[in-house]
Order: structure tokens, then sequence, then C-alpha cells
């Protein structure tokens, strides 16, 4: 009888530190999909701006160069200036990070839903009960669709928002669980 009683405890811990890495998880990847979501928004204001500003160069610099058709110089600066805008303009369309960071955006919020139910479902886990149980496979359900729609996260973005996390006042209570199993 004291076997089978350890043995629950052992698997009782065992569901505990699953479910402990699953919110791990959770939580990380909604840091990183929002810092991609918030990279992507930047990267693409970067690139329309830059291209709008040098399109509004190069349409300036013909009218400039069409009223003093002599100058050699002017229309080769212009045409350079053309050439650099449509490669940025080329290279904002080609990159789409707008929609990258939308698409971030989106699966970063969907993250958020699921870590709020995953913590109340943890507040409500009595005795480990059937419905308990049920709610959980739910939730991890939820939680590989999420991840099987998401957009891939670059590395150094799922770094810095793993430094960011760990920072996170949520990312301490692993910390202090694994000081405690230590």
């Amino acid at each position: 009888m004291e076997k089978l009683i350890l043995i629950k405890i052992y698997f009782m811990n065992r569901i505990d530190q699953i479910e402990k890495e699953w919110l791990r998880t959770i939580i990380l990847n909604q840091f990183g999909h929002n810092t991609a979501s918030v990279y992507y928004t930047k990267r693409d204001r970067i690139w329309g701006l830059l291209s709008t500003v040098l399109t509004a160069v190069v349409s300036t610099a013909i009218f400039a160069s069409l009223s003093e058709s002599n100058d050699k110089s002017l229309l080769i600066v212009t045409g350079a200036i053309s050439v650099v805008a449509t490669v940025f303009a080329t290279i904002h369309n080609y990159e789409k990070n707008g929609t990258r960071a939308e698409q971030h955006r989106n699966t970063a919020l969907q993250y958020g839903v699921i870590r709020r139910s995953f913590e109340l479902l943890l507040t409500e886990k009595i005795n480990n009960s059937e419905e308990f149980k049920v709610k959980l496979e739910e939730l991890n359900k939820a939680r590989a669709e999420c991840a099987s729609n998401a957009p891939t996260l670059p590395n150094e973005i799922y770094n810095k928002a793993k430094r960011h996390a760990e920072e996170h006042e949520m990312m301490k209570i692993f910390e202090i669980d694994n000081q405690k199993t230590s």
C-alpha cells in the first residue's frame, strides 16, 4: 500500500512538472511572438519610409531635371536614386513585414488566451478530477493547433524573448520551483 502511495505521489509530481513545462512554453511563445510582431512592424515602417522618401526625391528630381535638361549629372543622380528607390520598394514588398507582424501579433494573442485559460484551470485544479483532465486536454489541443499555425520565430528573436521572459515575474516561479526540487 505504501509503495502504491509513493508511485501516485511520483506521478502527481510528474504531472505538475509537465503542466509547469507547458505553461513555461506557452509564456515563451507568447513573448516570442509579441517580440517578433514589434520587430517586423519596425522593419515594415523603416522600409516603407525609405521607399516613400526616395520615391518623393526621385519625383522632385525628375521635375528639376526637366527644367534644366543640360545638366547630365543631375540626370545620373536622379537615375541612381530611382534605382535605389526601386530596390527599397521591392525589398519592402518582398519581405512582407507588415503581414509577418500581423501573423505574429495574432499568434501572440492566441497564446495569451491559452495561457490565461491554462492559469485559471490550474487554480481550479482539484484532486486531478476527470473534468480537469478533459479541460487540460482541450487546452493542450488548442496549444498544439496554435503552434502548428504559428509563423516561425527566428532564433535571435526567440532568444531575445526568452531573456525577456526570464526577467518576467511568471518565469521566476519556475526558478523557485527548480531550486526547491534540487
